[in-house]
């Protein structure tokens, strides 16, 4: 028996739902289940599950920016790879920050135990496959600009590195360049 799926995409403030079913030559009308991102049933096409997806200086091949990416980027999502941190840098608010940039995080406040580093793309994103370990206590966040200059720090360390999440809408992640 021969089995596809049909899947339909609602796009929403906060993020993506996806409906989808098995669809079979048998039954092509009372088969379909919904079935969302995330939930068990979602199922993951397995070849882009475990690569390496991260963004880079002047690459321009992500999309979807300022949406949720690890929405998709999860292990019961559709997208290329399983994010540890992604999000998007704006230049205002709704302008994307193409200046280059590096995304830090670091074990201390004092921001001098670096633990991992991702670089902003050209079209404002940045996403890493790369395994991150978070202690219990967070990670320091700070971006630095393409000269390596310290641009801005978050003030509380994080657990999460789903950046979009909080920084969306009127919480967006505006760059504020050094005078």
């Amino acid at each position: 028996m021969k089995i596809d799926y049909v899947c339909s995409v609602t796009l929403l403030t906060v993020g993506i739902l996806m409906a989808c079913g098995k669809d079979t030559e048998k039954d092509k009308t009372s088969s379909v289940a919904s079935c969302n991102i995330g939930d068990d049933c979602y199922v993951r096409d397995t070849a882009t599950l475990n690569v390496t997806n991260i963004s880079a200086t002047g690459s321009s091949k992500s999309h979807n920016f300022g949406q949720n990416c690890q929405g998709c980027h999860q292990d019961k999502g559709p997208g290329k790879g399983l994010f540890q941190i992604a999000g998007s840098l704006y230049k205002n608010t709704t302008t994307p920050w193409v200046d280059g940039a590096t995304i830090k995080l670091f074990s201390d406040k004092a921001r001098t135990q670096l633990v991992a580093s991702v670089n902003a793309d050209s079209l404002g994103n940045f996403y890493s496959t790369d395994k991150l370990t978070v202690p219990a206590a967070g990670l320091f966040v700070s971006i630095f600009d393409s000269s390596d200059q310290k641009l801005q720090d978050m003030g509380s360390p994080k657990i999460s590195f789903a950046c979009n999440v909080c920084h969306a809408g009127n919480a967006r992640l505006v760059v504020k360049p050094k005078s």
